[in-house]
């Protein structure tokens, strides 16, 4: 009878043995896994949240940023690390008038880019290859008082 319990004991022991063998195994393959979905989770936030623009003190705060297509933006531009630069909250000029009798001026007005119909986000991200270069407006510049009074 003894034999018998010894034996059964033993028996338990090995499946009780490879049942955690299993576990030990589906551990170790999921491990990893899971580790580098936490990873890519966690270089995704970092890079999605952090703007990796480089630091600038004592800049002023607005700038004209002039493309290589002609157009011009006003705001706020950080000099990011990789293909593009930021704009934020930035500021165009529209050209209004009559366009069929040339003899009377155009007006010119200063427009809050989001204010569109498809109302992107007040940030812009530009191709660094699109930038001809970047001026600093001063404080008494008719354009930064305006952004200033209208930032939202």
């Amino acid at each position: 009878m003894d034999k018998v319990r010894s034996l059964g004991t033993r028996a338990l022991s090995v499946v009780a043995g490879t049942s955690m063998d299993r576990v030990r195994a589906l551990g170790a393959r999921i491990l990893p896994i899971l580790l580098a979905v936490l990873i890519f989770a966690g270089a995704f936030a970092f890079v999605r949240w952090w703007d990796l623009a480089l630091p600038s003190i004592g800049r002023p705060t607005y700038q004209a940023v002039f493309l290589s297509n002609g157009q011009v933006f006003f705001g706020r531009y950080y000099d990011r690390i990789g293909p593009y630069v930021k704009i934020v909250t930035p500021y165009y000029i529209q050209q209004t008038g009559d366009t069929t009798d040339p003899s009377k001026p155009g007006e010119s007005r200063i427009v809050r880019r989001g204010d569109e119909l498809h109302a992107p986000l007040p940030e812009m991200l530009v191709p660094r290859t699109s930038v001809l270069f970047v001026e600093d407006l001063s404080d008494g510049s008719p354009v930064a008082q305006f952004i200033a009074k209208d930032r939202p």
